[in-house]
């Protein structure tokens, strides 16, 4: 009798074949809720670009995977054209190992991811409408982390529709012997810009700026 081989099986003989993640990509293996294995893969420039899960059916392995991001969001078509060859090579290994189940399946929520991320409304001095819109990332430091900021917020950026900023992680500097701090910021709307190191006093001046000028000229 030939032995059904398990996910962990699989795993083992996935990595034997001749296949490796581009340059750039990693894969991280999460234990979800319901107790199933999530693999997801990041990108150093596109934070997390998409999930997959295998599941066990009788006469085979069934496998779901999604790229990562709201259907509507811009990048979430940038983070599918990289991680959708990547998911179906490792499906057609896998179900060559494990067999293919035919069966139908029940629809399966792959990102399950909930976070809250602190944001900050910049209003007019003068007439209260939004000018601007920060977004607080306190443990982002390279691109791929503040891409994944940007993802999570998406729908609220969108609905703001006002310029927004991703503000990574603050590190203290000294500006002209006054103890300040600088960090990676990202531009993503209403166009994305490369992401660039500011200091915290040019960073509230921008801001200053669309508060103080929205209603100048009116």
């Amino acid at each position: 009798m030939t032995r059904k081989r398990s996910l962990s099986d699989m795993e083992a003989m996935i990595r034997k074949t001749d296949f490796f993640l581009p340059e750039g990509i990693s894969c991280d293996k999460v234990l979800r809720q319901e107790g199933t294995w999530s693999y997801i893969f990041k990108s150093e420039s596109l934070g997390d670009i998409g999930h997959l899960v295998f599941l066990s059916y009788p006469g085979g392995t069934k496998c779901v995977y999604e790229a990562a991001g709201e259907p509507d969001d811009p990048m979430t078509a940038e983070r599918r054209k990289v991680f959708t060859p990547i998911a179906e090579y490792i499906s057609s290994k896998m179900e060559l190992i494990c067999g293919k189940s035919d069966g139908e399946i029940e629809p399966y929520n792959l990102q399950q991811e909930v976070q809250i991320v602190e944001s900050k409304l910049m209003p007019c001095a003068k007439c209260g409408t939004i000018t601007s819109l920060m977004v607080f990332a306190p443990e982002a430091s390279t691109l791929g982390q503040l891409e994944n900021y940007a993802r999570r917020m998406f729908a609220k950026i969108k609905e703001q529709n006002v310029p927004t900023w991703i503000v990574g992680e603050e590190t203290e500097i000294l500006i002209d012997g006054q103890l300040a701090g600088e960090a990676l910021v990202l531009k993503v709307w209403p166009k994305r810009e490369p992401a660039r190191i500011i200091n915290s006093i040019g960073l509230n001046a921008m801001f200053d700026d669309f508060m103080d000028n929205h209603c100048k000229g009116r």
